[in-house]
């Protein structure tokens, strides 16, 4: 089915606008539970195998900053230049984003 936007005023038609979408595009959605981290805590390196194509993955402080990012399908990340803390593992493909919190010892 498709879905159709128009424009009017009480008086007539106005300079609105007119929106068609003739196709539904599902798009799927990250399962939280398919995405496993280890060894977590961790004192040196971690792992990151999903059940999907990553296209990112981020690492943020607990403050929110940027510290580390990968843009490919690796797998293991070296954190032994991290200092010990709770950072958060931003994982995403083209559709989702997913924070996972990883501990670092």
């Amino acid at each position: 089915t498709g879905l159709g936007l128009n424009s009017h005023t009480a008086l007539g038609n106005s300079d609105g606008f007119l929106l068609k979408l003739n196709q539904l595009v599902s798009i799927k959605e990250i399962n939280p539970d398919n995405i496993y981290i280890y060894p977590n805590p961790t004192s040196s390196f971690i792992n990151v195998n999903t059940t999907f194509l990553v296209k990112t993955i981020s690492i943020y402080n607990i403050s929110g900053k940027l510290i580390h990012s990968e843009i490919n399908n690796t797998n293991r990340i070296n954190l032994s230049h991290f200092p010990s803390g709770v950072y958060f593992l931003r994982i995403q493909n083209d559709n989702n984003i997913i924070t996972k919190k990883l501990i670092k010892k």
